[in-house]
């Protein structure tokens, strides 16, 4: 097996107004050596998965939402690892939650 390392991403907006998120929807793109991407963003054949919450999270308007997203890629089956949280406008930290899929 090759040794691949983590491939790691970091979402981050500002919530527009108060609101209950209570899921992700996810979207790939492949990038080949050659040059060619390919997105599940763009119209395509593939599904765009949404992942629920472990529980809702309340954000209010002016909270910053970040998403760090992790995939682990193993023999099978690739994990999923996600960190979301939200800080206010000062920089302090509200809430916090972890998951991952499988």
């Amino acid at each position: 097996m090759v040794d691949v390392k983590p491939q790691k991403q970091t979402l981050s907006f500002e919530m527009e107004r108060d609101g209950i998120i209570t899921g992700l929807v996810v979207y790939i793109n492949i990038e080949t050596t050659q040059g060619v991407n390919v997105s599940s963003h763009e119209p395509s054949s593939w599904a765009n998965p949404f992942i629920f919450l472990p529980e809702p999270l309340k954000a209010t308007k002016g909270q910053v939402v970040e998403l760090d997203t992790e995939v682990i890629l193993g023999e099978l089956l690739p994990k999923y690892v996600f960190r979301l949280r939200t800080t206010n406008a000062n920089g302090g930290q509200v809430r916090s939650m972890n998951f991952s899929l499988p």
